[in-house]
């Protein structure tokens, strides 16, 4: 919850969980809903991933996705300087499917990943009746490396980069070093 004295402030709610379903099956699901003043925002997916061994040492996780967002504005909520109804203020209220796929390749000392957790594109308003307004949730995708160098028995450093891919937007990569102790606790920075 942000801004608590403000009416209709900003709220954020999230629930996750994900368990074995057996040796080489996992499963989980997650919900979280957004709301600002007018805008409402719930999504809820299943998660279900499946390992597959490769070697004694190479591990290749394969993930699905499969949900929805409910998204929701009341206009009702909105103050006017005229009386008059304004016919841009329309009420939207829709639900848009989801799905997402993944890939992750472990090792003791490292990891790879490629994900695609949206793979629908959607659009959150559209054009009605000659008023044209949009929010569109685009397709994403990661690519992600990082791996564990060991600087003694307790201590090891863990250096990893992420690169983001939308369509229309400049490529996002994030870099990210760690030091970790005894792989129980970890401090780093990342940019």
């Amino acid at each position: 919850s942000q801004w608590n004295q403000v009416p209709d402030g900003p709220e954020s709610t999230a629930l996750s969980y994900g368990s074995h379903w057996g040796k080489r099956l996992g499963g989980g699901f997650s919900f979280w809903t957004d709301q600002t003043f007018v805008e409402r925002q719930t999504v809820a997916n299943l998660d279900f991933s499946y390992e597959v061994p490769l070697s004694t040492k190479h591990s290749l996780y394969m993930g699905l996705k499969a949900g929805g967002n409910f998204y929701k504005v009341n206009l009702n909520g909105l103050e006017t300087f005229d009386s008059a109804l304004d016919p841009s203020l329309v009420d939207i209220d829709r639900f848009t499917p989801n799905f997402g796929v993944g890939f992750y390749l472990e090792h003791e000392r490292y990891y790879i990943s490629l994900s695609a957790p949206r793979i629908l594109a959607s659009k959150r308003a559209r054009e009605e009746d000659g008023v044209y307004s949009a929010s569109t949730a685009r397709p994403h995708y990661y690519l992600a490396t990082g791996l564990t160098v060991p600087l003694g028995q307790n201590w090891s450093i863990r250096p990893s980069v992420m690169a983001r891919k939308i369509a229309n937007v400049p490529l996002n990569v994030e870099f990210t070093g760690l030091f970790a102790y005894n792989g129980r606790f970890s401090i780093g920075a990342g940019h």
